[in-house]
């Protein structure tokens, strides 16, 4: 009879099954750690509270969307991405104090977002800040930072100012771009009556009456 390769085998296996455990409490300790660290990241990674904010806007809590992108700015302060954001919330809450702050946060930052550049501009009409709408605007178009609408931004923020003339030659580029908006023909008529060039006024008007009889006569 063979004697057995271990004098306690019991004892034996004993131990291997506490190695056994260990090693599972080991592989769970470390899966453990490894989650808290990554919860951890999470927690200070911009990215997850911008993530936060698109969910909170997805359901009209815009105030929870405000509050995540604050804590995003928070954790990358050196991104115009979360005032980007925050500007658009603010613009469409009619916020145009925080809306014209966020933005110029977010261009101090390198922000080339053209779509918040005409918002900005708007904000500053809004907030009867004319003239600063109006170079704020004519900047961007010579950074080329602009779409063909900051011509009729411009212009109307001029208008606003009562600024007649220098609003003239932005309605006419943005009419150039735009030759079939009526309400671009509407305001520079208005502008020409304003610096008394009645000629131009009556033609532009002659224009528009024309474009609205050819939109209202029946089609052959």
């Amino acid at each position: 009879m063979e004697s057995p390769v271990y004098a306690n085998p019991r004892r034996v296996l004993g131990w291997w099954c506490a190695l056994l455990a260990a090693g599972v409490m080991l592989v769970a300790a470390y899966h453990w750690a490894l989650a808290r660290r990554v919860e951890a990241m999470r927690a200070v990674h911009p990215w997850t509270y911008l993530r936060a904010a698109a969910r909170a806007a997805e359901r009209d809590d815009l105030q929870d969307a405000l509050a995540q992108l604050d804590r995003a700015a928070q954790y990358d302060p050196d991104s115009p991405l979360p005032y980007e954001r925050a500007g658009l919330i603010h613009y469409q809450l009619k916020q145009w104090p925080e809306a014209a702050d966020a933005y110029r946060k977010a261009f101090e930052r390198g922000s080339r977002d053209i779509g918040g550049r005409g918002k900005a501009i708007w904000c500053l009409i809004h907030l009867g800040e004319f003239d600063e709408a109006a170079q704020f605007g004519e900047d961007c178009i010579e950074k080329g930072l602009y779409s063909p609408r900051f011509y009729q931004y411009v212009g109307d923020a001029y208008l606003r100012g009562k600024k007649f003339p220098e609003s003239i030659p932005y309605y006419q580029k943005a009419l150039e771009r735009f030759p079939d908006d009526l309400h671009l023909m509407d305001r520079l008529a208005h502008v020409y009556e304003n610096v008394g060039d009645t000629g131009k006024a009556e033609a532009m008007r002659r224009r528009i009456n024309e474009m609205e009889e050819q939109a209202d006569s029946p089609t052959r």
